[in-house]
């Protein structure tokens, strides 16, 4: 049995080039699809493994997107809180920052989980001595946002 289709110029059939061309489509139509429907909303978690300074909240300032679960006022002593933001549409992603205050310093925490780059996670601010702002552990790339800021004490 011979194959009677015409070739292209690279020696494919042209039906064959047709069936690439269609798969090939198909694959960019559901990762584009894919990208629309991820979620982009941030997840964050505060630790406050201090033993006697409560992290008290001053600000919450969202550029996009908003407050599914509002930042704790208090974190106390060796506990934890959560923040959640979503994103104002799925075209978009989440963006901010939350400042809080202990021992009279005041640290900044920004997040963001764009639409179409990698998320960040970071902090900045002063803070007292004797208490050590872990390195933020977060989802380099992905959705949702997960990111997770430890105060600690300085271990001598």
């Amino acid at each position: 049995m011979t194959n009677n289709l015409p070739l292209n110029g690279d020696g494919m059939g042209s039906l064959q080039f047709l069936v690439f061309a269609l798969c090939s489509l198909q694959l960019i139509l559901l990762l584009t699809l894919q990208t629309l429907i991820d979620d982009r909303s941030a997840h964050i978690t505060i630790v406050n493994n201090l033993a006697t300074s409560p992290l008290v909240w001053i600000s919450t300032n969202i550029d996009s997107g908003q407050s599914v679960n509002p930042a704790p006022k208090t974190i106390a002593p060796r506990s934890s809180g959560v923040f959640r933001v979503k994103p104002p549409s799925r075209l978009q992603g989440t963006k901010g920052s939350l400042t809080y205050r202990v021992d009279g310093f005041e640290i900044v925490i920004n997040f963001s989980c764009p639409f179409a780059k990698d998320n960040e996670a970071s902090w900045g601010g002063a803070y007292p001595s004797g208490v050590s702002l872990d390195r933020p552990t977060f989802n380099g790339n992905g959705s949702p946002l997960k990111a997770t800021f430890s105060f600690s004490p300085v271990l001598e």
